[in-house]
């Protein structure tokens, strides 16, 4: 969609330029009643785009997957690019944690964190080596549940940036993203299915 905003702008401007002067009478005025607010609208839209004021150019998804890797770790694959904007001042991080109807996500300390990541506008793979049962995450068994019994969970990945200045350390739940100045991009979720 950008490319064919800044496609059309150009043709509009020489088409109002050439309406004015070669041409006399209504013919003039069709002309450039239709090629000036083409050419203003498209020229916007392109200045637009490039700001990162609107999103024209399809630069993709942030996640590009997620999930259980077969070691165990838990990992999600971001595409960075339409992050750039942040690549000065933030890095990437991911933190896991576990939904329950009656714990508020964004109070749950009981989270899983990454190291931090550097956006570089390219695929960034991030992961969590966790290992079951040993994990902060709440993995608590359902209640009268016995051995050989299963149950499902289901994970939330939330992708999100923080300031350079800050470190992983000062995270300690959701809240504490957006209390020190960053932001929750994007909170793709999996279901496991465990074991008691």
């Amino acid at each position: 969609m950008a490319t064919w905003t800044s496609i059309l702008s150009l043709p509009s401007l020489v088409v109002t330029y050439l309406g004015w002067i070669k041409t006399r009478g209504w013919r003039r005025t069709i002309i450039l009643s239709i090629a000036i607010p083409v050419a203003i609208v498209s020229y916007s839209l392109d200045v637009a785009d490039r700001l990162g004021w609107i999103d024209l150019a399809n630069r993709g998804d942030i996640i590009d997957g997620w999930g259980v890797a077969d070691n165990g770790a838990f990992y999600v694959r971001v595409n960075s690019f339409p992050l750039l904007k942040y690549s000065n001042n933030f890095k990437l991080m991911l933190i896991l944690e576990v939904e329950y109807a009656n714990i508020d996500r964004m109070t749950d300390v009981g989270i899983e964190k990454s190291e931090l990541f550097t956006i570089t506008g390219g695929i960034i793979n991030i992961g969590i080596p966790v290992q079951l049962p040993n994990t902060r995450l709440r993995l608590t068994n359902p209640p009268n549940s016995k051995p050989g019994d299963q149950y499902k969970r289901t994970v939330d990945f939330n992708v999100v940036i923080i300031p350079n200045d800050l470190s992983g350390d000062q995270i300690r739940s959701l809240p504490d993203v957006q209390r020190l100045g960053g932001k929750i991009i994007r909170t793709p979720s999996t279901v496991l299915t465990l074991g008691v």
